[in-house]
This record gives structure tokens, C-alpha cells and sequence, in this order.
């Protein structure tokens, strides 16, 4: 092509220009025609183009329109969501408070004179374990090692056998039943106690695998 034409038409053309003129003057009739139909195809090219960007972005647009409508129902049901948990804290503190104050007095009753407060803290004291055994594995046996309890277990399993003795029994309120395993607890009688008793003659009777407790 360069052969063909001027370097002066070659930018011309490159730049945008039409001249299939000027190369029908120089003869070169059949040059100037495929130089059209190439500017042609790009052209088609760059339309065709031009449109799938079009079609994409409106396909963005409309798939951002379409999150945009869904995120007022999507806040609408979480802020429902909060309102209903609400509630049910609400009702769940209510009942505590309900449940607390039934405990107290029935505490109060059978302990008249005596503060409340102080006899859960010796039912609590009472029903705590000094003393487990638990489960490790050694040489392919297992064995029940004792172990000395936390602080933060005692309190935890005081409580889970004091609640779980109050569970177990049946024909009273919640109320009652736990009033009644706190009041046992602090004389040292009842399920708990006979539970933490249990728990150290366990660990009493597996004294001899203190030394795997490493």
C-alpha cells in the first residue's frame, strides 16, 4: 500500500479522512473501494460495540434499580426482626423478675429474719465441689484423674445441681421447687449436696491416679 500511495495520503486516511477520491483520480479505483468497505466494517464494528456497552449498562442500571427497591423491604424486615427480639428479652426479664421475687419471699418465709441473700450464698458455698475427677487418656487406658476445682466451676456446678434438683421435682412452681433445693442446699441436705458428696467419693475412690493429673 505504501508503494501505492503517498505517505501524506496514508495519514489522511488514518486520521479519519475520505479519500477514495483522490485514489479514484490516481486509477486506483479498486484500492479506494476496499479502503471503503474496510471503514465500513469498522464502522459496523464500533456500532455493534457501542451497543453491547449500552445493553450492559442498562443492564447494571436496572439490576441496581431492582437492589434498590428490595433494600427498604430487606431494612423493613430486620428492623421487625429487632422489635420482635425486643419483645422477647422483655417478657424473658419479666419472668425473671416475676420468678426472683416469687424465690425471695418464699426464702424470706421459711428463713424469717435471716437475709436472703446470705442464705443463696450458703446453699451455694454448700453445694460447690472442692474436688472432680475427670477423663484422661494414658498408655491406651483411661483413667479418672481428680483434680482440684476452679473457682468460676465450683460456682457454675453449685448452680447446675442446685437448678437441675429443682428441675426434677414435679406437682410445684419453678418458683417453689428452687426456693425449696436453695433452703435444703443451705442445711446441707437434698440432691445437690448428695450430688457434690458423690462427686468426691468419686474422686476419693480414684485417688491413686492423682499422679497422671500432670
Amino acid at each position: 500500500l505504501k508503494k501505492r500511495v503517498s505517505l501524506d495520503l496514508l495519514q489522511k486516511y488514518f486520521a479519519g479522512e475520505d479519500i477514495s477520491s483522490t485514489l479514484r483520480k490516481m486509477g486506483e479505483s479498486e484500492l479506494a473501494d476496499s479502503l471503503i468497505k474496510a471503514q465500513e466494517a469498522v464502522k459496523e464494528y464500533d456500532l455493534a460495540t457501542n451497543q453491547t456497552m449500552e445493553t450492559l449498562r442498562e443492564r447494571e442500571i436496572q439490576e441496581e434499580l431492582e437492589m434498590a427497591e428490595s433494600l427498604p423491604a430487606q431494612i423493613k424486615a430486620t428492623l421487625e426482626s429487632v422489635r420482635d427480639l425486643r419483645k422477647s428479652i422483655a417478657t424473658i426479664r419479666e419472668r425473671i423478675h416475676m420468678l426472683q421475687g416469687v424465690l425471695f419471699d418464699e426464702i424470706a418465709k421459711a428463713r424469717k429474719g435471716e437475709d436472703v441473700l446470705a442464705v443463696l450464698d450458703t446453699a451455694i458455698k454448700n453445694a460447690s465441689p472442692a474436688i472432680e475427677v475427670r477423663p484422661r487418656r494414658v498408655g491406651g487406658a483411661t483413667y479418672q484423674i481428680p483434680r482440684e476445682v476452679s473457682a468460676d466451676r465450683r460456682l457454675s456446678l453449685s448452680l447446675r445441681w442446685i437448678i437441675g434438683a429443682a428441675r426434677a421435682k414435679k406437682g410445684k412452681p419453678m418458683a417453689d421447687r428452687l426456693a425449696e433445693e436453695i433452703l435444703l442446699a443451705a442445711k446441707n441436705e437434698g440432691a445437690a449436696i448428695k450430688k457434690k458428696q458423690d462427686t468426691h467419693r468419686m474422686a476419693e475412690a480414684n485417688r491413686a491416679f492423682a499422679h497422671f493429673a500432670w
